[in-house]
């Protein structure tokens, strides 16, 4: 995610020349490195580098209030924008986690072919389109229930026509999505975050 220093207030009245850049992981948002080129970056790195320590995401920095009138205002700008540029972004966020809660999964093998069969058993009008309600009886098909305002919110958030339903290619790339994601942190958990990104960094600054 990048911000140009003509995104925040300070950077148009004081210093327009300048960027802010986030390098994260696509698949959950983790922020590995942080660069900056313009005024006061000598202080505002300590901030990325203690994002990075953290183990934060570009979604945990989009929603941060900044102070008004401060270059940290940068650091929201370049998350929307690599938020921007994600197929499921901060709105989906909340949506996946949910399924993932849902089917308590680990691991777990999925045939895509013998989920197709199942979505197409229940599109009994072969229009190749699911509702909220045929979806949740999907969802229970494959012994993965789940709750009624997940499904609604999945289909709410897919519908890119708005006509209530969700179609099999948009669906295949939200439930592949579900099965790649790993189980979230624990706290235990968090020296090995910590390596994992130093190491990402180490490879991007050796590549």
């Amino acid at each position: 995610g990048i911000a140009s220093y003509d995104d925040c207030l300070r950077g148009r009245v004081f210093a327009p020349e300048g960027l802010l850049k986030l390098v994260f992981r696509k698949n959950d948002g983790v922020i590995i490195g942080v660069h900056i080129i313009g005024t006061d970056a000598c202080e505002m790195v300590h901030y990325g580098m203690d994002l990075v320590h953290k183990g934060s995401t570009i979604f945990d920095v989009m929603t941060t209030l900044f102070t008004a009138v401060t270059f940290h205002e940068l650091f929201r700008a370049a998350a929307l924008d690599g938020n921007s540029k994600l197929e499921f972004g901060l709105e989906w966020r909340a949506v996946l986690k949910d399924m993932q809660m849902d089917w308590t999964m680990a691991s777990q093998d999925f045939d895509m072919d013998e989920v197709k069969r199942k979505f197409d058993e229940i599109d009994d009008d072969d229009s190749g389109v699911l509702d909220s309600q045929e979806l949740g009886v999907f969802f229970e098909r494959i012994g993965r229930p789940m709750k009624k305002a997940t499904v609604a919110n999945l289909v709410r958030l897919a519908d890119s026509d708005g006509n209530g339903t969700i179609d099999w290619e948009e669906f295949s790339r939200i439930f592949k999505t579900i099965v790649a994601m790993e189980p979230e942190t624990g706290v235990s958990e968090q020296e090995d975050v910590f390596a994992k990104a130093d190491a990402e960094v180490r490879e991007m600054v050796n590549s």
